[in-house]
């Protein structure tokens, strides 16, 4: 007691030095109990001594196999060093002793994850499922595993699941509407993302699905305020300003059109596309000669252009 006194105090005081040394003085007058060991992997860890972090959480797990929190921590630290061959091995060591951690679990489909096997992560989730059916992390996750791997009725199923435990997830709902989209239900998708963007009305991500699925299901005005708005907070890239400067021209509005390609062409000089589009619409506004200019850049960065857009002999 007077050792486990000592070590508690230097802990606390992080003299974490004098608090491992207390702590191997512990175990060696009662190593049978894990809980010294934990201390000792604890103390051992502030002190960056992975290896010997690593040691001390093993004689706890020998101790106590069934010790959920000692498995959890050797996985993280082998991640933390780089070593997820034997993180993954020892984690299906953990989910053995402890089939319902789902810490575990998550760990193991994360290192799956990293690896790109997509199949081994739905898999790994399907495992926390069985045993935990409430799990809205596990269902979500799974959706991201079945997404990736192009099955989309899967995913849809398992966010539809996670939103059902959990109905105002905004991350799970925009990954939804994204399945959503990849399934051509566009009308489903655009639902969701008007509740997702009640929620969080400048989140990026959901503002940029949003325009893409406005587009595809011809909302041109819906689409141009999607845009705009990605502009008013500072996430526009240059396709954001070209796809404005698009729509703008195809709502009869040339003049703001000329400004996004503009925009467009200040983030990207050498945007060949938006040259040509800007030419053409200064062109219609009678400004032959700016138009002019614009093109000639184009036909500088892609001399095809020459031929095959301007009808320019070879």
């Amino acid at each position: 007691i007077a050792l486990q006194g000592a070590a508690f105090a230097a802990f606390l005081k992080e003299d974490h030095e004098a608090a491992a040394s207390w702590c191997e003085r512990t175990v060696e007058v009662e190593g049978n109990r894990y809980e010294h060991w934990m201390n000792l992997a604890l103390c051992r860890r502030k002190l960056g001594q992975t290896e010997g972090a690593l040691q001390a959480y093993e004689e706890a797990v020998q101790r106590y196999p069934e010790l959920t929190e000692a498995h959890v921590q050797i996985v993280s630290l082998l991640v933390e060093t780089g070593r997820d061959e034997d993180a993954a091995r020892l984690a299906e060591r953990g989910i053995g002793h402890c089939p319902g951690a789902e810490d575990l679990y998550q760990m193991l489909g994360e290192i799956e994850e990293r690896g790109g096997r997509d199949a081994q992560v739905a898999a790994v989730y399907e495992r926390l499922l069985e045993r935990k059916p409430e799990s809205t992390e596990a269902w979500f996750r799974l959706g991201n595993a079945r997404f990736a791997q192009g099955e989309c009725e899967k995913a849809q199923k398992a966010y539809e699941t996670c939103l059902g435990l959990k109905p105002d997830w905004p991350e799970a709902q925009l990954n939804l509407a994204l399945a959503y989209h990849e399934d051509d239900k566009l009308a489903s998708a655009q639902k969701l993302l008007d509740n997702v963007l009640i929620q969080r009305p400048d989140w990026e991500p959901a503002l940029r699905v949003a325009a893409v699925v406005s587009l595809k299901m011809g909302l041109q005005h819906l689409a141009l305020q999607y845009h705009e708005r990605l502009i008013e907070i500072g996430a526009a890239d240059p396709e954001v300003y070209f796809n404005a400067a698009l729509l703008a021209e195809q709502l009869a509005n040339p003049k703001s059109a000329v400004d996004y390609y503009k925009k467009s062409l200040e983030l990207r000089p050498d945007f060949v596309e938006a040259l040509v589009s800007l030419g053409s619409t200064l062109e219609s506004l009678g400004k032959s000669r700016e138009a002019r200019t614009h093109w000639g850049r184009a036909m500088e960065l892609q001399p095809s252009l020459a031929r095959e857009y301007f009808r320019v002999p070879a």
